[in-house]
């Protein structure tokens, strides 16, 4: 038991990236990034009012984090969801 706290110095970051399976600042941004998705998909809030909901202080800061984890800025992911969502003929007629 010594040579675990001595390992981790105390503060189990060790033992929760194991468990998790990434770094626990990973998963808090993924987990974050999931709410904010879903957020979009609803197309209820405005961008400012996800990247508050979610954590962020700042809008570009969120539009900045999300791009990078999605690949596509939050807002075109919208457009792109909210629009699948709202037509009627989604795999065409």
């Amino acid at each position: 038991m010594g040579h675990r706290a001595a390992g981790h110095g105390g503060d189990g970051v060790g033992d929760l990236r194991d468990a998790l399976g990434q770094t626990p600042m990973q998963y808090l941004t993924d987990w974050r990034m999931s709410l904010a998705r879903d957020h979009l998909r609803t197309g209820e809030l405005t961008l400012t009012a996800v990247s508050h909901a979610v954590g962020y202080g700042s809008p570009c800061a969120f539009a900045a984090a999300f791009t990078r984890q999605h690949g596509e800025p939050p807002g075109s992911l919208r457009r792109r969801e909210s629009g699948a969502a709202n037509d009627p003929h989604p795999h065409g007629r």
